[in-house]
């Protein structure tokens, strides 16, 4: 195996352990040396990859806020079936993770950080370059909505099959953004932020 693929899969472990230990510990609580150890390696290859446990969840974070960013980046014309199915993808990859966080109140402020990663996102490339206030206040509604019914849907997955989420949010959104007289358009070279 490569280096570079034995890095890679070293720091994979290392984020799946993570997101093993947060179903049953507070992020707060998790401690280096555990999470060394359910990754099966000893701490100095963790701080090899990793400072802190905290920035396991920051690369996390990071690695969400990109895979939104490339959904978003994909679409020429604003598609919320498309949109819903991709942003799904990126969910199964990290499943418990987001039941985890769905899961527990005392993880608001997780679900905070990607209600930001999503209404920054849509904001960022698919709001008219008139970025009036209520623009963003209403591309806060839809973000706050999404993240709602995801955090619901997440707590709670057999009520109705992920297949059907996205039919319903896809057909809830294209009506909320008539109804809003709001214009989604993809904005062409988008600057990063």
């Amino acid at each position: 195996m490569k280096r570079s693929e034995q890095k890679a899969r070293t720091k994979y472990n290392i984020r799946q352990a993570f997101i093993d230990l947060l179903q049953r510990k507070e992020m707060d609580n998790i401690t280096i040396t555990e999470l060394a150890k359910s990754a099966n390696i000893d701490r100095k290859t963790f701080y090899l990859h990793y400072d802190t446990t905290f920035d396991v969840y920051h690369d996390i974070i990071d690695d969400v806020s990109n895979q939104l960013d490339n959904i978003l980046k994909q679409q020429n014309d604003f598609d919320f079936f498309i949109f819903f199915n991709e942003l799904n993808q990126v969910m199964q990859a990290n499943f418990k993770f987001y039941q985890t966080i769905a899961k527990q109140k005392s993880y608001a402020y997780l679900i905070k950080d990607f209600t930001d990663i999503l209404e920054n996102g849509l904001t960022h490339y698919y709001l008219s370059s008139n970025q009036t206030t209520s623009n963003k206040i209403k591309i806060r509604y839809i973000s706050n909505g999404i993240m709602g019914v995801y955090i619901n849907w997440l707590a709670q997955p057999n009520n109705i099959s992920q297949d059907e989420l996205v039919h319903i949010l896809s057909d809830l959104l294209e009506n909320d953004i008539k109804h809003l007289n709001l214009s989604l358009i993809h904005i062409s070279e988008p600057t990063r932020r």
